[in-house]
């Protein structure tokens, strides 16, 4: 996004006390030549970005640069200056010393009474006490690793006094991360359940007894770090296809000895505090304050020569499968709704690898999501609460034909929901959702509906019946949007006679792909046409600022048609309260204490007939 000069200081002023420490935390290294490598690059892999060839309008092909995301943090508007760690030990001498005259420097050009921005990027590298180099040359454990990390932390605090600190973690690092916020005996590594799991911070300890993490100290940098954002971090571990193999990674590590078992969900709930599940951040860490970017192209994974993507399966980045990467935890006041007593974290789907030269690190998707998680300041939510998904009438009649000729012929059917979510005058998009990639949202028709008419075998037991509404909220995406990068940089735009200002524009692709039909267990071909959509909608919204508007927001929505887009769209201002329980005709909007609801019809078709709410729940973000 290309911002002029003045739309530059008004997103700094803007965003001032935002502008906070970033930790950048590296993955996983397998190989002893692989940690030599990484401590040979100060950057740890951050510095790698991308060229990726488009095809232009006139059919030729062009280029289109990501620098990577070190050096876009450090140009305009964010204007970060980096910083690295010493290994485990946090930051040195000189490199504190280098900050807190920075700092100095920064308060006295500050207005009165207004603290100045704190814009470091600091490189945690925890390689490098496992290097031949800089360490003994031995695996330390994550224990240490994440000691380590509240080291570095603590040190940034008292360094740049910031009120606080986000973390950007890529594969295991999410997982360093994790141990850290969850685990509170790596305080000071003599725990004694950690077996040797921390001997490297006891060795340190004792020729550097000035690097002990007080307790105070400690407990300051967790409360600290207000947001942790993952690339591809297996938090539910690392299996080969269908969840086949995580338990047999401790046993190959005994024989290997290269920390694979980092991944095994047995070693990960001891280094992670005992949690529930491995997936869990059971309740260390707010589950709002943590997005996960998970990576769907597993055929760009160059790593092993192709062998890991083999394993893992195509439903993956190529080494973390997708339903691994997501974290969930219990959800708080002013959470968003939350589907049995557990919250999934914010999360958003792009076609990368997990690493590599379309990976998901060095990626214009990575850092759109990444920087608006930051500094934006809208949270949307948007889910599809399903109320109706007819059956073609041929297929009811041979149901009936079938029962005629005595013969069971229960119906089933299985749908795939899929979603993607493009901002305005990007290439790239938000998340996207697909069954191509193993991330569309999966559902049964028994779960939807419950029918038992229409297939006796599956009864509608009580828990599925309680169930059946969680079934139908399918939960598309959850979005992050920065007011400060606006396309149009408050020029009016008009709907509907409307004068609408500082508008934020967006699209939304959905689908309902046409399932496989069974009748009495036989694949039901006729009418069936293979990549066919029960609903298929490309939907354009302008939100906009507006205090006459309860909820402080108002939208705007209609198709994504070639054209005056906005001759076709229409604003929402019925404010008709309750739960619909019949899909009607008209949008509405609902104001609620700390968010706004926005409540659209969706309906296709008469035969089959799709019939749904899409709901659009705006809450102010990073305005606490």
């Amino acid at each position: 996004m290309r911002l002029s000069r003045k739309q530059l200081e008004a997103w700094r002023s803007a965003k001032r006390g935002l502008l906070l420490p970033i930790v950048y935390i590296r993955g996983f290294a397998m190989l002893g030549g692989e940690i030599e490598e990484t401590s040979a690059d100060p950057f740890n892999g951050f510095n790698i970005g991308s060229t990726l060839l488009r095809t232009a309008w006139t059919g030729e092909t062009t280029r289109h640069v990501f620098e990577s995301p070190v050096l876009r943090l450090t140009q305009p508007p964010y204007d970060y200056r980096v910083a690295f760690s010493d290994g485990i030990r946090g930051l040195d001498h000189d490199t504190k010393q280098d900050l807190r005259e920075w700092r100095d420097a920064l308060e006295a050009e500050a207005p009165p009474g207004q603290a100045p921005p704190t814009p470091v990027l600091a490189i945690y590298r925890y390689y490098d006490a496992a290097s031949k180099v800089f360490g003994a040359g031995a695996r330390v454990g994550m224990e240490t690793y994440a000691w380590g990390l509240g080291r570095l932390i603590a040190d940034l605090l008292e360094a740049t006094r910031a009120p606080g600190v986000y973390l950007a973690a890529h594969s295991m690092g999410g997982l360093v991360a994790r141990a850290f916020l969850q685990n509170p005996s790596v305080l000071d590594g003599s725990d004694p359940g950690q077996e040797d799991r921390c001997d490297a911070v006891a060795a340190l300890l004792k020729t550097e007894p000035g690097l002990r993490v007080s307790q105070p100290q400690w407990e300051g940098a967790r409360a600290a770090v207000r947001r942790l954002f993952t690339y591809g971090t297996p938090h539910n571990g690392i299996s080969a296809q269908g969840g086949f193999g995580n338990a047999a990674l401790g046993p190959i590590d005994a024989l290997l000895g290269l920390e694979l078992d980092n991944f095994a969900h047995k070693r990960m709930v001891q280094y992670l505090g005992d949690p529930p599940e491995a997936n869990s951040l059971g309740g260390r860490f707010p589950v709002r304050n943590v997005f996960c970017l998970v990576g769907t192209a597993a055929a760009d994974y160059p790593a092993a020569g192709g062998f890991s993507r083999r394993l893992v399966g195509q439903l993956s980045d190529g080494l973390v499968e997708v339903d691994n990467a997501i974290v969930h935890g219990p959800p708080e006041p002013g959470d968003p709704p939350a589907a049995g007593g557990s919250l999934l974290a914010a999360r958003a789907y792009v076609r990368r690898a997990h690493s590599g030269p379309y990976g998901l690190v060095n990626s214009e998707e990575g850092f759109g999501n990444l920087s608006r998680f930051l500094f934006g300041d809208l949270r949307v939510d948007g889910d599809l609460l399903v109320r109706q998904v007819g059956l073609p009438p041929g297929l009811l009649a041979e149901k009936a034909r079938q029962q005629a000729a005595g013969r069971n012929a229960a119906i089933r059917a299985s749908y795939n929901f899929e979603a993607g979510l493009r901002i305005r005058g990007e290439r790239w998009v938000l998340t996207e959702r697909s069954a191509r990639d193993g991330s569309a949202i999966f559902r049964r028709y028994d779960e939807l509906f419950a029918d038992a008419e229409l297939a006796p075998e599956l009864k509608a037991t009580d828990k599925l019946r309680q169930d059946r509404e969680r079934h139908r909220r399918i939960e598309l995406f959850s979005a992050f949007l920065d007011t400060g990068l606006r396309t149009l940089d408050g020029k009016p735009e008009t709907v509907q006679g409307k004068e609408l200002r500082g508008t934020l524009g967006f699209a939304l692709r959905l689908r309902a792909a046409v399932p496989d039909y069974e009748v009495d267990g036989g694949f039901w071909r006729t009418n069936h046409y293979e990549g066919s959509a029960l609903l298929d909608r490309d939907l354009v919204f302008l939100a906009y600022e507006d205090r006459e508007v309860p909820g402080g927001w108002g939208l705007a929505f209609g198709p994504n048609t070639a054209g005056d887009l906005n001759a076709g769209m229409r604003l929402i201002t019925d404010t008709t309260q309750g739960e619909p329980e019949e899909v009607a005709d008209t949008a509405w909007f609902r104001p609620l204490p700390d968010s706004v609801e926005f409540w659209i019809p969706v309906r296709q078709g008469e035969a089959p007939a799709f019939r749904a709410w899409l709901r659009l729940t705006a809450r102010r973000w990073n305005r606490n």
